[in-house]
């Protein structure tokens, strides 16, 4: 995997200089063009609704809302934000695994018409919000249909939605019951992935009658990131990289078209790793070397999802010529998982180098922690070449 380490005719080792790090940095053109990838593979009559909690900076948001997506939220004050950034209440979804009356009111009171419900209690709960504000809301049904792969896993996501067998048409006063969805899981990056959950959702509702809507929830993969899996483990240099993101998009509405003959509903995705991901990187310092480790300024209190799961391009921002060896990336911490990267071939590397860690832009802001530091700056690339923090780093006083 390469990594550019020039953005928009911007250099990332002048950010690096000018902004210090760890820091990180979103490019504008990147956010834009993975948007209209998607909207140009997926074709008309879909939507497309960003999930905010994947990269919740204002600035991604307000470039998303430019692009004309919808958004989803997943708390009242990321619906907030959502308005802040432009987006109209109409053009906002919100879910929340387990729904509180105090947040639903607000969520309503903002203009926010569109919910998805998580279990039959739900069906009630929303019922007597939508009479207490006297409005209709329209309910999209999560559908838990179960996944593939180890058993904890299958076991931990039906925990979340209806069981098909729990669904029925049944009118609630003030609900419009228009919606199902499903999530199959992250980086999928074989699009067949989504045939057969589609299959089911799309026979549920023409069971039910009154859907208008089948979504898909997110799963697009980002295109530079890899996803290991325990016959990957060994040979990372090797991982199968994701098809490009308006070739995948046609694909997957192709994939659609094939199943939903009749026209009967519409498509909605709620994509967030596949506009984030790869239009950020992370730059980091090395701080020490010991053996194979180089011991970064930042790790996986920033850069949360395991390197067993994922691996990124990393880069240095200066690569020395002559020889490589394989190394191993630590964070700062003394938490014993704080690793980064494992068994990657690189330029010598000493402390003091500055490296680019790719596809750092979803979960490192939504997800990142306070354990052992601060969260970092947040850099922007506009198109036009310049580039502002827009976020500071954090400090003592918030802390």
């Amino acid at each position: 995997m390469t990594l550019d380490l020039q953005w928009q005719r911007v250099p990332l080792r002048d950010i690096a200089a000018g902004a210090g790090t760890p820091v990180l940095v979103v490019s504008e053109d990147r956010l834009r063009a993975n948007v209209r990838d998607l909207v140009a593979g997926l074709g008309p009559g879909v939507t497309l609704r960003y999930c905010a909690k994947t990269n919740p900076e204002l600035r991604v948001l307000r470039t998303v809302c430019e692009e004309g997506l919808s958004v989803l939220a997943s708390h009242e004050a990321e619906v907030r934000l959502a308005l802040a950034a432009g987006f109209a209440p109409e053009a906002i979804a919100y879910q929340r695994p387990v729904l509180d009356d105090r947040e639903l009111d607000a969520v309503i009171g903002h203009g926010v018409r569109r919910i998805h419900a998580f279990r039959p209690d739900d069906l009630d709960r929303l019922s007597r919000a939508a009479r207490r504000h006297g409005v209709m809301i329209h309910v999209s049904l999560r559908v838990a249909l179960g996944r593939s792969g180890l058993l904890l896993l299958t076991a931990a996501s039906r925990r979340l939605g209806f069981a098909p067998d729990q669904i029925d048409a049944v009118p609630r006063e003030g609900l419009v019951i228009d919606g199902l969805n499903t999530y199959i899981g992250t980086q999928q990056e074989d699009v067949q992935s989504y045939r057969r959950p589609l299959r089911r959702l799309l026979r549920l509702a023409a069971s039910l009658g009154t859907i208008r809507e089948v979504n898909l929830g997110g799963g697009i993969p980002s295109g530079t990131l890899r996803r290991v899996t325990p016959i990957r483990l060994l040979r990372r240099d090797a991982l199968r990289a994701a098809p490009p993101l308006r070739e995948y998009a046609t694909a997957l509405r192709t994939l659609f078209d094939e199943e939903n003959r009749d026209n009967a509903v519409r498509l909605v995705l709620e994509p967030g790793r596949s506009i984030a991901g790869n239009a950020a990187v992370l730059l980091t310092t090395v701080a020490a070397a010991q053996g194979s480790w180089r011991f970064l300024d930042c790790g996986r209190n920033v850069l949360v999802e395991s390197p067993l799961a994922f691996t990124r391009p990393i880069a240095p921002l200066d690569p020395r010529p002559g020889r490589t060896s394989v190394v191993n990336f630590s964070g700062p911490t003394l938490n014993t998982l704080d690793v980064v990267e494992m068994g990657r071939r690189m330029p010598e590397l000493r402390a003091g180098d500055v490296v680019a860690v790719g596809d750092a832009g979803a979960y490192t802001l939504s997800r990142g922690a306070r354990y052992a530091g601060l969260a970092p700056a947040v850099v922007l690339v506009r198109t036009d070449g310049t580039w502002e923090t827009v976020r500071r780093a954090e400090n003592y006083d918030d802390f």
